[in-house]
């Protein structure tokens, strides 16, 4: 009898809506924890590690989860509560070092304009202080009646209440009572992003809002709380667009600092609030230069340059859930009730068209969710990869350039609560997220979930050889695997005529993955691969079954310190009768 062959690659991704008859071979019908490559493959994903910048790392000191997380000049910050506020950490190599936020000083009766740098005298007490920042509240200096903080270092002793601040000799303003340490509050949600308002390289800033108190700057030494007359609300969300730090508050409104002026939130000055109308879950500077504002109930889009031109366009009438945002090889994601969309760009209008990008596991995603409600979401450039999470539960959305190469279900052994991206000094990308009990985790650091086995299985969809109703005899599949580290036990079975009883599954076939960490003179690095290993390898797989169509699943115990990717698969069969 005549043995076919007929090899297809595994790509795609999960997809549980296409009908059997027409999805791909190479895509899969079940899966958790491997991940679509951009070049083609299903690699079991990588594990995570728990982080404090030392080899044996331990939690950051307080109470409860991590409220934030964030990569700054290549630092790792995290923020979790302390017992009567929150604390600001840095990763260091002693582990967790909790920042010192120093103290503000408030002003009126201002006539004149402080400058950082310059020394404050007060004029009854006689102690003096360095003016770090100035965060100038309202009021004009002309007629002394200006308001707002210093924020001081190195204060000789306390300022005393109204007493003349000199600065060169000068009266500016009266102080409004006496110095103060600097503090976050407990609870919240932080957000953060990273801005340059001075243009000059080096003088990035982190920028943080968490809903429940002010929102800050840091510049990793010198921390300054924002000032808005919000009327006892907090922002929520943080962006920095056109040279304006926006603000976005749950109550719906948006407010922006004067142009160039993060600090700086006076009407007078250029600052403006914006009536959006809908309970804001998202700000994200786009390309083009124009802030998507995801709400509730809408997406909308701001234009304009400053507070002369700001102009509110609608876009959806769909919503666009909080923490999910991710941009990724040109594309702009968020997540509202129908699913993942992409946000892009159209060449015809100059405007924008939504795009699902994760119609193909909506029953996974949308329908068994009581809550669609995302913890957090971030993006990995290197690996080319928007991940969004709902606690342990998580999806990997790949790309390759612009086109999206497939999603795959991932279960962590912690909840992802909050999540950064940034580099490190030397340029390489690293992730993090915060969980429980205020550990902090590094992503693919590991090849475990801090020292958990994955667990991890995928099944192709069935595959008929473009012979639908017709039988074959299954004999063997070749396939195009690689290894990673150590070698990897890999369980394979076969099923047939979608899983009929008549025609019963193969038995469970153990494939040890081989390692195949073989490496090219002058092209990959030194101490990355091995002398004696190959490049590439195949694995073949007894079948020996009958049926019209058949699957293939793999099962991964993860006890191995390694991984694996398989790219393709060779079926071997011979054609047999058709079914009358």
């Amino acid at each position: 009898m005549p043995v076919s062959v007929e090899f297809f690659p595994m790509v795609g991704g999960l997809d549980v809506v296409t009908p059997h008859y027409q999805i791909s071979p190479g895509k899969l019908i079940e899966c958790l924890n491997y991940e679509c490559l951009p070049e083609g493959g299903y690699r079991r994903i990588d594990g995570y590690s728990l982080y404090d910048g030392t080899t044996e790392p331990e939690a950051v000191p307080g109470e409860g989860d991590i409220r934030g997380v964030w990569v700054f000049s290549g630092n790792v910050y995290a923020i979790r509560d302390q017992e009567s506020n929150g604390g600001l950490f840095r990763a260091t190599g002693t582990g967790w070092v909790e920042v010192d936020l120093g103290y503000s000083l408030d002003f009126d009766a201002g006539v004149n304009d402080f400058v950082e740098g310059a020394t404050v005298t007060g004029g009854t007490s006689a102690e003096t202080a360095t003016i770090e920042r100035v965060i100038f509240a309202g009021g004009t200096n002309g007629v002394g009646d200006s308001f707002g903080r210093l924020v001081i270092s190195g204060a000789t002793g306390p300022f005393t209440d109204n007493e003349d601040l000199i600065v060169g000799g000068n009266t500016i303003a009266s102080a409004k009572g006496t110095q103060f340490a600097n503090t976050l509050p407990t609870g919240g949600k932080y957000t953060f992003v990273t801005g340059n308002f001075f243009g000059h390289d080096g003088l990035d800033r982190m920028y943080g809002a968490n809903g429940v108190g002010e929102a800050f700057e840091f510049d990793g030494t010198v921390f300054a709380p924002i000032l808005t007359d919000s009327g006892g609300a907090y922002p929520r969300h943080i962006a920095v667009h056109k040279g304006h730090l926006m603000l976005g508050f749950s109550t719906g409104s948006i407010t922006t600092s004067a142009p160039g002026e993060p600090l700086i939130f006076d009407a007078i000055l250029g600052a403006s609030e914006i009536a959006v109308g809908d309970q804001i879950n998202l700000l994200a500077s786009l390309p083009g230069g124009v802030l998507c504002v995801g709400c509730d109930d809408s997406i909308q889009m701001l234009y304009g340059n400053d507070y002369l031109s700001w102009e509110l366009q609608p876009f959806t009438q769909h919503g666009a859930k909080p923490y999910s945002f991710g941009e990724i090889g040109g594309n702009y994601l968020v997540l509202d009730n129908r699913g993942l969309q992409n946000i892009r760009a159209t060449q015809a209008f100059g405007d924008f068209e939504a795009i699902s990008q994760s119609r193909a596991i909506n029953p996974l995603l949308i329908s068994s969710r009581t809550s669609l409600y995302p913890s957090a979401a971030l993006v990995s450039k290197e690996k080319s990869q928007y991940r969004l999470f709902f606690g342990t539960e998580g999806y990997y959305f790949s790309y390759a350039g612009e086109s999206f190469a497939g999603v795959t279900p991932v279960l962590y052994s912690d909840p992802v609560i909050v999540a950064a991206a940034g580099e490190d000094d030397l340029g390489k990308e690293i992730m993090f997220f915060g969980s429980e009990d205020g550990k902090v985790f590094r992503f693919d650091s590991a090849y475990k979930f801090n020292g958990e086995d994955i667990f991890a299985s995928m099944r192709l969809a069935f595959n008929f050889e473009k012979t639908p109703t017709q039988r074959k005899q299954y004999r063997k599949a070749v396939l195009d695997i690689k290894g990673e580290r150590d070698s990897a036990l890999i369980l394979v079975r076969s099923n047939f005529d979608f899983n009929s009883p008549i025609d019963p599954a193969s038995d469970l076939y153990n494939v040890n993955g081989p390692q195949s960490s073989g490496g090219q003179w002058s092209f990959d690095d030194w101490d990355e691969f091995l002398w004696d290993a190959v490049g590439y390898t195949t694995v073949d797989i007894g079948i020996a079954g009958i049926g019209r169509n058949m699957s293939m699943s793999f099962t991964s115990l993860g006890e191995e310190d390694g991984s694996h990717t398989i790219y393709g698969a060779a079926i071997h069969y011979s054609l047999r009768r058709l079914d009358r």
